[in-house]
């Protein structure tokens, strides 16, 4: 923005407008053309009379006249123009410094900022093309003064999103590299939040993820992070498998000092191609932030595995743990061992299959902190060694345990009962239990009852069973409306305030049997207060609403989906 000197109107004024002597010029043709064009309409009378040459060197005289004339008044024109856009820039700019928004203090201003990126705090990089995007960059754009305030806040400097294609070229590379050098400098001494987005670029003829993988470009954009790894708070990656080959070539992420980071996250799905190139050159790039001593929650989801071993971490320290994936044929990581040393885990998921067994030493996996648990099981029931029989969680709140089945006809009536089995040990070592979640687990009716038998004072229970080799949805619904005097084992949970189902055979008879039997009075205090229902291709849901309206005018927080 341009500052305007302070000076006299009448020097302003003159300044703005053409030369004296180009005005008076202008003027003083115009005045001598209109005078020879009054004498004009008589002049053919003289050619009768008069030489017509000399009278056409007259014309021709005052032709090039009025040509020079015009060329003067054309030249005048442009100096008027000129001095108008001038003054017309100056009109702008002092409104500009006059706006009731510059006379906004820096604090008001950043409480602007804060809610302009209130969406993303984090600053995607490269910028995103989309008009309208809220960015610090373009916050920066509007003045110095807003660039100032921009600048005066280190820490909207310090979330960074990468986001780059595993084949990205090296120019683009070294820009973006240069890039984030600056931004980290501005970020002062800010702990850094990275996202570091690595994603596979098709190519014709070949599976997902493609092979080809510009290693140095990624190493290079990465470079800068590395050399700012002692103010690292969060680090998550989403890569591909070939891309984080590539990234942990020259072994990045062994023995590097990061004193600050609390989280550390490595997720990205696993490709058949993958699978085919890790079966021929098995691959284990090393990760060992042995010295984080801050470090308290990891997630490794697929690919995240692969990077992993017993000796990553400090298990000890962690307060929450995401240890997920399934390959085939292949252990990578010994989630049992490192479950064994950590003592300190409030919140937990795992993946399980037959592989995971193998690790099993007989020695129980105890978490007296523990809170929530989620287990994904991808392998069928065999009643041996199972990871559920070593756990003992005697503080746990919340259970999800989803059964990834497969082929159906691999699910027999053995599988049932010791699904059963292991679950109601597990749930006899946690009586704390208050959430419930159960996905497509081989079970049947009975063995469900069973199970729940064992946590009495549950809250929440959420049952689905789309891809569950049983239907017991009905089923649960009548056991849940029955007295307690059926039978020892049937307990009817008095304390259930929240169910929420998802199945394809769930009746509007069994739904309105429960309703009216859990939902006495407005007032009851062990009342359900909210049910939530997905029964796709069932076609009830218009119906159940119509049927539970009043129940929801009493308090019944009523969510009912469906499809087709």
């Amino acid at each position: 923005m341009r500052v305007i000197q302070t000076m006299d109107p009448h020097s302003l004024q003159s300044s703005m407008l053409p030369q004296p002597e180009l005005s008076d010029q202008v003027i003083c043709d115009l005045s001598n053309i209109y005078t020879l064009f009054s004498t004009l309409g008589h002049i053919t009378s003289r050619v009768a009379t008069d030489d017509g040459n000399v009278i056409l060197e007259e014309l021709l005289s005052l032709d090039a006249s009025i040509i020079k004339s015009i060329e003067r008044t054309q030249c005048a024109q442009r100096v008027l123009l000129s001095a108008q856009e001038n003054v017309q820039d100056l009109i702008h700019t002092i409104q500009t410094m006059m706006a009731p928004v510059r006379k906004l203090p820096p604090e008001l201003l950043c409480e602007i900022k804060r809610h302009y990126l209130s969406l993303d705090e984090f600053i995607q990089l490269p910028p995103p093309d989309i008009c309208g995007q809220p960015s610090l960059l373009v916050f920066g754009q509007v003045c110095r003064q807003w660039r100032r305030v921009a600048l005066m806040t280190p820490e909207s400097w310090s979330s960074l999103h990468i986001t780059i294609p595993q084949t990205l070229d090296n120019c683009k590379a070294n820009r973006l590299k240069s890039l984030i050098h600056l931004l980290l400098e501005r970020s002062e001494n800010c702990s850094l939040r990275i996202r570091f987005t690595v994603f596979p670029v098709s190519i014709t003829g070949e599976g997902w993820p493609a092979h080809t993988t510009n290693g140095l470009a990624l190493r290079a954009v990465f470079e800068p992070f590395l050399l700012h790894a002692h103010r690292w708070w969060e680090v998550d990656f989403d890569i591909t498998y070939a891309a984080l080959e590539a990234l942990l070539k020259d072994d990045a992420l062994v023995s590097l000092p990061v004193p600050c980071l609390e989280a550390f996250h490595i997720r990205g799905d696993f490709g058949a191609n993958d699978t085919r190139r890790l079966f021929n050159n098995p691959f284990r790039p090393l990760i060992k932030l042995s010295l984080a001593p801050a470090l308290r929650r990891v997630s490794l989801f697929h690919v995240g595995l692969l990077a992993a071993s017993g000796s990553s971490f400090s298990w000890s320290q962690l307060d929450e743990l995401s240890a997920v994936g399934f390959f085939p044929g292949q252990i990578f990581f010994d989630c049992v061992t490192a479950l064994q040393g950590c003592q300190r885990l409030t919140r937990c998921r795992i993946s399980t299959s037959e592989y995971t067994r193998a690790f099993l030493n007989g020695a129980p996996i105890v978490l007296p902190s523990l809170e929530y648990l989620h287990i994904d099981e991808h392998g069928v029931p065999d009643g041996n060694g199972d990871l559920y029989l070593h756990m003992i969680c005697s503080n746990l709140r919340e259970l999800l345990i989803h059964f990834v089945a497969p082929a159906r006809h691999n699910i027999q009536n053995h599988h049932l009962f010791w699904t059963c089995e292991r679950i109601s040990t597990f749930l006899s070592r946690a009586p704390r239990v208050r959430q419930l979640q159960l996905w497509d687990l081989p079970l049947d009716a009975g063995g469900l009852v069973e199970v729940l038998s064992f946590v009495p004072s549950l809250t929440h229970l959420t049952i689905g069973d789309l891809g569950s080799v049983c239907s017991i949805t009905n089923q649960l619904l009548h056991e849940l409306t029955l007295p307690l005097t059926r039978s020892e084992k049937r307990i009817p949970l008095k304390c259930l305030e929240s169910i929420h189902i998802e199945s394809r055979s769930c009746s509007e008879h069994y739904i309105l049997g429960l309703v009216k039997s859990r939902c006495p009075s407005a007032h009851s205090a062990s009342r359900l207060k909210r049910l939530r229902l997905y029964l796709p291709g069932t076609g009830q849901t218009a119906t159940l609403r119509g049927s539970l309206e009043k129940f929801r005018h009493n308090g019944l927080n009523l969510d009912i989906r469906g499809s087709w």
